[in-house]
């Protein structure tokens, strides 16, 4: 299935650190479904949602914002 939904084939899956750390105390604790690499070094974030909460686009940008986040820091360093 999530091959499906891919552009490019899946060779192989690395699965990651699924916990978005908190850059402050306050920070919400974020942990994704499962986060992957491929082997073209693209990261992926996995939502599985066994509930329609109705709230997919709005946990699917916070999701991308975090993440996106941490690899441009990361990037900078």
């Amino acid at each position: 299935m999530l091959q499906d939904s891919l552009e490019s084939p899946i060779v192989s899956l690395q699965i990651a650190d699924p916990h978005l750390h908190r850059e402050h105390e306050e920070d919400k604790l974020s942990i994704l479904d499962i986060s992957a690499i491929l082997d073209t070094g693209t990261k992926v974030n996995v939502e599985i949602q066994l509930n329609n909460n109705h709230d997919m686009i709005k946990r699917s940008l916070y999701y991308w914002g975090r993440l996106y986040i941490s690899i441009t820091k990361r990037d900078a360093i």
